[in-house]
């Protein structure tokens, strides 16, 4: 499960913050998880809640935004709904198909006290 180490990773981006900016709380943090990321959600919602106990962070709500994927298709030059990674262009059901958003995997914001 990838979700534990990138969990990890979150923690100390907001511990970095925290002592940097010296904020006592984190209250919400704000992610951006693309739907073709290769992360699951629910299970990186459930890994923050274990890392985050008893840090700077413990109890803060988890906002998580899915960005769609998209793509560009060579076949037909479309832009075009990417449902998955592999997946053909949905004008002419062709491609390849180049990923060009849903991949994103990012801290967007946090909410201190």
């Amino acid at each position: 499960m990838h979700e534990l180490a990138l969990s990890e990773e979150i923690l100390t981006i907001l511990t970095e913050n925290s002592r940097r900016e010296r904020f006592e709380r984190i209250v919400q943090v704000t992610l951006e998880v693309g739907k073709l990321s290769g992360v699951e959600p629910e299970s990186l919602r459930f890994c923050l809640d274990l890392v985050f106990r008893g840090t700077v962070a413990d109890g803060a709500r988890v906002v998580i935004l899915e960005p769609p994927g998209e793509g560009w298709c060579f076949g037909c030059g479309a832009s075009t709904d990417l449902p998955e990674i592999g997946a053909s262009c949905l004008h002419c059901g062709g491609g390849p198909v180049d990923r060009m958003k849903g991949s994103e995997f990012r801290v967007l914001a946090m909410d201190v006290i």
